[in-house]
């Protein structure tokens, strides 16, 4: 009687384990993101370093979602000058000195489509900076992101670096 038990516990646990790493197999990993840390929150970025990326941005966007932003890299310290052109919702932006945050613009507002370039309000960073955040309009407050704070950046997907 012990004899079958115990087969029949063998057979049993051989169809748990087969049927759990089955299931394993079938669920697709997400694919990786890149991301920045700020105050323990993570945020989904999209990276743009490319000059033809760096003037298009979120112009002619109608919207980016909570928790994203869009991360522009540079190979250089410099004062940069962001403007709103063709903006279709409000932002926040950080400027940022490799992980640093050295400045803030909050509630950068969409201008009227009809504005004329020479018209837009021009953000100047407060220093030479190699990197800049923008959020959806609230995000600083949201997470009480103040100049100082550190954000860690996950933007080089590791497979692909490594050729995998």
């Amino acid at each position: 009687m012990n004899l079958v038990k115990i087969i029949i516990f063998i057979v049993a646990a051989v169809l748990i384990i087969s049927a759990i790493y089955s299931r394993q197999e079938n669920v697709e990993q997400a694919p990786w993101q890149p991301t920045a840390t700020i105050n323990n929150h993570n945020f989904v970025v999209e990276v743009i370093s490319t000059a033809t990326e760096k003037e298009q941005g979120l112009s002619g966007r109608e919207f980016l979602a909570e928790d994203n932003g869009m991360l522009f890299l540079y190979d250089t310290k410099e004062i940069r000058a962001f403007w709103m052109k063709d903006m279709r919702f409000d932002i926040d932006l950080l400027w940022i000195n490799d992980q640093e945050i050295v400045g803030i613009e909050k509630l950068m507002t969409a201008p009227d489509p009809d504005t004329l370039y020479d018209d837009l309000a021009k953000y100047n960073s407060p220093q030479p900076v190699n990197r800049i955040l923008e959020f959806p309009a609230g995000t600083i407050d949201k997470y009480s992101i103040q100049v100082g704070d550190i954000i860690n950046f996950d933007i080089y997907d590791r497979n692909q670096v490594e050729g995998n």
